[in-house]
């Protein structure tokens, strides 16, 4: 049977064209000739085969040992084989894992600053803070050799600095001098900066006891002051006063200065009683008192303060009585 190499179909020995595709169909090589050549013949188109070859030269089929004669199993060749499935590239999914990861690196690494300011505080900072704990302008500090840091304790928390106190907290230390005459509030209070000094003004108990013993010194105590009606002006005052309408002490740097109209027991007083009135009626006629003055009260056995108006010569017709003075104080 002589086998079409276009269609595959078979024809008989005699034909030389194929029945059905009419292709022209090749001389059958003789099983004689074939063995003698130690070839075979290609059992799909019955082309003959050459000991050793692999694939059919006409159709292209594959000899694998069995049929069709020698040799042993061989693969397709390209054009004929079936495509094979592309191979799974499993190594893509790590790769971009680690581009990835890199990319993220170097962007923190770049934008550390922005970072590290965005959850509160340069890193640059931070880093120098964890290091040694000084700012930026301290002086670095060596450490002894053989010096140990002593551990910290676990569940204790640092202290908290304690703030500066206040202008009247702070230490003061002054000399007090006792000057009489016939002044307004201002004009006392020009006359001892003009001595170097200003009115006293009395922080706590301490401070008005010594201004006390400079009156009993100056030779003006109980007696005399009560004797000739003698008051002192202090530096209290609730003139030119932007807060309110309160009395304060001339050299109270505060923002708000404080309040010595009394109720605060923060706040040292040392009021007479119904002091401070803030004003004076003069048999029908008010005055404001805006200033304090230190006088000793026979009823309560004690120095006070009291407010009285700026002028109380124009008011009273004090005039030449020396019934007024003024307090300076001193730095010591």
């Amino acid at each position: 049977m002589k086998v079409c190499q276009k269609c595959g179909c078979e024809n008989n020995d005699e034909s030389k064209f194929c029945k059905r595709c009419g292709g022209k169909l090749e001389e059958r090589v003789s099983e004689d000739f074939t063995q003698e050549m130690g070839a075979g013949w290609c059992p799909r188109c019955g082309a003959a085969r050459m000991q050793g070859q692999q694939f059919c030269t006409s159709c292209g089929y594959p000899f694998s040992g069995g049929e069709g004669g020698m040799g042993g199993q061989a693969e397709p060749p390209a054009d004929k084989a079936e495509k094979r499935a592309p191979k799974k590239r499993r190594w893509i999914i790590p790769v971009m894992i680690i581009l990835v990861l890199v990319i993220a690196g170097i962007d923190i690494f770049l934008y550390r600053e922005e970072i590290a300011g965005f959850f509160g505080g340069s890193a640059g900072e931070n880093a120098e803070t964890e290091e040694d704990g000084r700012g930026a302008g301290d002086e670095p500090v060596a450490e002894e050799p053989g010096a140990e840091t002593p551990a910290e304790e676990p569940g204790t928390e640092p202290m908290a600095e304690e703030p500066e106190p206040a202008a009247e907290e702070q230490e003061r230390s002054f000399t007090y001098a006792v000057y009489l005459g016939d002044f307004t509030w201002e004009e006392a209070r020009r006359q001892c900066e003009a001595l170097g000094g200003q009115l006293a003004t009395i922080y706590s108990q301490e401070e008005m006891t010594a201004i006390e013993q400079a009156l009993a010194q100056s030779g003006i105590g109980p007696s005399t002051a009560t004797g000739q009606y003698r008051y002192f002006w202090i530096g209290g005052t609730r003139m030119n006063n932007p807060e309110g309408d309160y009395y304060y002490w001339i050299d109270d740097t505060a923002n708000p200065p404080a309040n010595l109209n009394g109720g605060d027991p923060d706040i040292y007083a040392a009021w007479g009683t119904d002091s401070p009135s803030f004003m004076w009626n003069n048999n029908g006629t008010i005055y404001n008192e805006d200033c304090m003055v230190l006088g000793y009260d026979e009823g309560q056995g004690r120095w006070i303060w009291n407010d009285v108006a700026n002028d109380p010569y124009g008011l009273n017709g004090w005039a030449g009585t020396s019934r007024m003075g003024y307090i300076c104080q001193f730095e010591n």
